[in-house]
């Protein structure tokens, strides 16, 4: 203001200009031609943390689902969960891939950054800017577990993809994005 700095707390009214959504809340304003484009690096690192997530609550609700099926928790150190019966064994695979559907939709759909994400400054959002709403949010969820069954593939496909993009990226016609809190 004036051609003087101020930070956020002792600015004067009006010295700061921020965008903000139908609830007026602070939304983050990305510009597409300034600012780069996730690296696959930050985005692995990103799907690393939330798998790390994934993988804990897996082996908890294993533990639990075993110890309601009669068996044992642990033998010798290592998780032990032969007893389980085949309806078990089903139900625990559509529990883990509801749960990360549920939690990529929920959190993309939000702020566009899954804890993964937020860690390693990493934004979704669509193509115009905007943070995806939650069916392009549920969209990608259903796209990361395609991009994952032919080995990988879709994932990988970031590596030579001039914008770094995955096929859920393109599936859903969303963008991450460094983030940049700019508001």
């Amino acid at each position: 203001m004036g051609g003087i700095d101020f930070c956020e707390n002792c600015a004067p009214e009006g010295a700061i200009e921020r965008e903000h959504d139908s609830d007026y809340e602070a939304i983050p304003v990305v510009d597409g031609g300034s600012t780069e484009h996730a690296g696959v690096v930050w985005r692995l690192a990103a799907f690393l943390i939330d798998l790390l997530l994934w993988v804990v609550f897996g082996i908890i609700f294993a533990v639990v689902l075993a110890m309601f099926n009669g068996g044992w928790a642990y033998k010798k150190g290592y998780l032990y969960l032969t007893t389980l019966s085949k309806p078990s064994f089903w139900v625990y695979w559509c529990v883990m891939v509801g749960v990360t559907l549920i939690y990529n939709t929920l959190l993309i759909g939000m702020d566009g950054r899954t804890l993964g994400k937020r860690v390693m400054g990493v934004i979704v959002l669509q193509e115009d800017g905007r943070i995806a709403d939650s069916k392009e949010a549920l969209v990608r969820a259903i796209g990361q577990w395609l991009s994952l069954l032919p080995l990988g593939l879709g994932y990988l496909w970031a590596l030579w993809d001039p914008n770094h993009e995955t096929w859920h990226d393109k599936l859903s016609k969303t963008v991450a994005f460094r983030y940049q809190d700019l508001t």
